[in-house]
């Protein structure tokens, strides 16, 4: 204690060095995580008539990872500021809760819009949230700072909002284009009945082919008359290189109102006819546009399928060397009609 004692004393130094065991740590419990919130997504690949196992995919994940997050935190002290880990599981809540607003969003869109806006929203989850999240982690592996793990907080909230948004403006885009295609495309839009148009799509069918009838049944006359004028079956035709004269296809229409009539029982048919009469009633037209291909693919003369006879001739197809001058086109095709064949299914 005297300060003037000038002996020699002996002097320990300890170094401590201390390396975090991050393999345990990731096989605890980052990997647990992120499995968790890889299960919410299975809902999106689930049928969407499958409410509750798509609710219970996401809502149980979200409950057990909001635990789990609990018990890690509290083996953690108290800090007023972002930590990394804080910050992956926050992440990890974020992107299982966007399941669980999808999975909400897409019943009430099919609800109101329709199966086939549903699956969209379906289809388009199952690659945004999944791809942001990959995103999300990987940016989390070069955090190395404080100031790092800070600004991916905001670049999280970020990202939700633009998924949100951008899903939404993605929806109003492919609602309008199928509301446009079953207006004007509706075979094509069917697809063989896989899935089938609901009541909300065979609506909308319904409406355009009622407009300008003041009763709410139409005569089969009336839509198979609608339908044998659609723009899409003539382009549908010319495409693999015929012509359809709709003059002679008039023709056509009592024969094919006489089958439809036969096989749905009636010759008016109102809204919910129309919903589950669709397979026999589209089939018809199907079949109608597949023996067209049939006939100019294989150049049969006289093709028939089930009784409705189309009249269908092969379209001319014309060398640059026959146009030799502007207002000669005419005459040109002229010259190339003799010597193609017509044939009729």
């Amino acid at each position: 204690a005297n300060p003037c004692r000038r002996e020699r004393r002996s002097k320990a130094v300890l170094h401590i060095t201390v390396r975090r065991a991050i393999s345990l740590h990731i096989t605890s419990v980052i990997v647990p995580t992120i499995l968790l919130v890889m299960t919410s997504w299975l809902g999106f690949f689930m049928s969407i008539k499958s409410l509750m196992p798509r609710v219970a995919t996401a809502f149980i994940s979200f409950l057990t990872l909001s635990n789990w997050s609990a018990v890690q935190s509290a083996k953690m002290p108290t800090v007023n500021y972002a930590t990394w880990f804080k910050v992956f599981m926050d992440i990890s809540r974020y992107s299982v809760f966007l399941a669980m607003i999808e999975t909400g969003a897409a019943q009430f869109i099919y609800e109101k819009l329709g199966q086939r806006t549903g699956r969209a929203l379906d289809r388009y989850a199952q690659v945004v949230i999944p791809f942001s999240y990959a995103i999300l982690m990987v940016s989390m592996c070069f955090a190395s700072s404080e100031d790092a793990v800070g600004a991916i907080v905001y670049i999280a909230a970020a990202v939700i909002v633009c998924i949100i948004v951008a899903a939404w403006a993605y929806l109003c885009w492919f609602y309008r284009d199928l509301s446009n295609a079953l207006k004007s495309r509706p075979l094509s839009v069917y697809n063989g009945g896989h899935p089938p148009f609901d009541a909300h799509e065979m609506r909308v069918v319904f409406t355009e082919i009622s407009k300008g009838s003041p009763d709410k049944a139409v005569g089969l006359d009336q839509a198979v008359s609608w339908l044998l004028h659609l723009d899409s079956i003539r382009d549908d035709i010319t495409r693999i290189g015929g012509e359809v004269h709709f003059e002679e296809l008039a023709k056509n229409q009592e024969e094919l109102v006489c089958i439809l009539a036969k096989k749905l029982g009636r010759s008016k048919i109102t809204m919910e006819d129309f919903v589950w009469m669709q397979p026999v009633f589209f089939r018809e037209f199907q079949a109608w546009t597949a023996a067209a291909h049939h006939a100019l693919e294989k150049g049969n003369e006289d093709c028939e399928t089930e009784g409705v006879s189309l009249a269908v001739i092969p379209k001319t197809h014309m060398k640059k060397e026959d146009v030799r001058a502007e207002g000669r086109e005419e005459d040109a095709e002229e010259k190339g009609s003799k010597s193609d064949p017509d044939f009729s299914l």
